[in-house]
């Protein structure tokens, strides 16, 4: 059992779940409940599970409900059954300021929002904040959404075509613009013919958009495409641009954890999530300029969108994500950068052909 500015509560507990029994470890944290079971990791947010039972000997049940997933935790814990019952999952967060100077810099806080939000716009001031975050609190944010968006996904967890994936996300950690994320890519078996990133790191590929795949240079086009969502921050400064005046008053308070709160708090805001075009456009340009400066082929990300034209008439959209639109003005855009092919290759093709061919099939 172990505390820190990030975990208020961890240790062993019981699952329960359709008459079976199995010991996991359990962490209550800022930002919700997590769970590790099996070598998988799951995520519940506050209004995920709820107390079904609790006793101040030191007892907790714990109901977890999701979809079709439903399951009781059981904790004996005396410092468990306090968190939970208090509700503060970082209990050592303390105020900077008395309680009149802290509604008055609450104030002044909220006004300087009000001001910058109408002067220099929600776009600016979200972007700033957004470079102002660590790294580190972005993941945390990301890891909690990606969690909880594959959590009934099929991925591909083949040997082989998990080593070349993370071959891919060392590579593309190579096309930084100055912020340091370490990525994660997988592929989940579905026929959905799509991919999204999410902040901290995180890509998502489908098996679909790589069946359409006939060469490794237009997956690279497609991850290039993906990592600009990441590095230029577009679903992070969303989350931000719809919770400026809350993170005021954490950022005002000195609350660094409570900023990562009230993101995971608002990551349901990615749920009708769609980039506009010129996000869309700054994430192609990002994903051209990152294979130019590598002296690879960046012809890749325009035959790939082209093929995206073609099957555009029964293309399958994701229902949290529905990205890459117009990919026949896109194409037309990116050939006015004067796309060239080249030989390097990131991949052996034994690498490109294990991955491609993949050992799971929906």
């Amino acid at each position: 059992m172990s505390k820190s500015n990030i975990n208020a509560w961890k240790g062993e507990a019981l699952w329960k779940q359709n008459g079976e029994t199995t010991a996991v470890s359990v962490s209550i944290n800022p930002y919700g409940l997590s769970v590790l079971k099996e070598g998988k990791e799951y995520f519940f947010t506050k209004d995920e599970f709820r107390v079904s039972e609790a006793s101040e000997s030191g007892f907790v049940k714990l109901e977890v409900e999701r979809a079709s997933l439903r399951a009781f935790i059981e904790i004996e814990s005396a410092e468990a059954f306090q968190t939970i019952k208090e509700d503060k999952f970082d209990k050592n967060r303390k105020p900077l300021l008395s309680v009149s100077s802290w509604i008055i810099v609450a104030l002044v806080g909220v006004v300087m929002v009000v001001v910058l939000f109408f002067t220099v716009g929600a776009n600016a001031l979200s972007g700033e904040i957004a470079k102002l975050i660590p790294v580190e609190t972005e993941a945390e944010f990301g890891k909690a959404f990606f969690q909880q968006s594959i959590s009934q996904a099929n991925l591909n967890n083949d040997s082989a075509t998990v080593a070349v994936l993370k071959k891919c996300a060392t590579i593309v950690e190579g096309f930084s613009n100055g912020r340091a994320y370490k990525f994660r890519i997988v592929i989940v078996e579905d026929s959905i013919k799509n991919a999204f990133a999410l902040p901290g790191g995180y890509i998502v590929v489908y098996r679909g958009i790589l069946d359409l795949m006939e060469n490794q240079d237009e997956f690279f086009g497609l991850l290039g495409h993906e990592s600009g969502h990441v590095y230029l921050q577009h679903s992070f400064k969303r989350i931000i641009r719809s919770s400026l005046v809350a993170l005021a008053f954490a950022m005002v308070f000195g609350d660094a954890g409570g900023v990562g709160a009230i993101l995971l708090d608002h990551s349901k805001t990615l749920l009708n999530l769609a980039y506009d075009r010129t996000e869309e456009s700054a994430a192609d340009e990002f994903g051209f300029d990152a294979l130019t400066r590598a002296g690879a082929d960046t012809y890749g990300i325009v035959s790939l969108f082209e093929k995206l034209d073609k099957a555009s008439g029964n293309l399958q959209m994701p229902a949290f994500l529905s990205t890459h639109p117009e990919p026949k003005a896109r194409v037309k855009e990116l050939l006015k950068k004067s796309p060239k092919k080249s030989s390097k290759k990131f991949l052996t093709e034994a690498e490109w052909q294990a991955m491609k061919r993949g050992a799971i099939r929906p």
